[in-house]
């Protein structure tokens, strides 16, 4: 599962992370710190999507990919 460029494009601009950083979080390559997965919470929420800091934390890139896919 692909998410949209368009979609990190949007997360990118809510976090001012850049959309390959985005991407290698969404993919498990990397993992945020604590700080930066409260940001994504709410970038995510700012984008209509329900993704809790634990999932960028320690979920599974199949779950993160589903969860930004779903509308909150």
């Amino acid at each position: 599962m692909r998410i949209p460029h368009k979609l990190l494009k949007s997360l990118s601009d809510a976090t001012g992370f850049s959309v390959t950083y985005l991407s290698d979080i969404a993919a498990t390559r990397k993992r945020p710190g604590r700080t930066r997965a409260m940001t994504l919470e709410k970038a995510a929420k700012k984008i209509n999507a329900d993704v809790p800091a634990i999932l960028w934390l320690y979920g599974s890139s199949t779950e993160i990919k589903t969860a930004l896919s779903r509308p909150a």
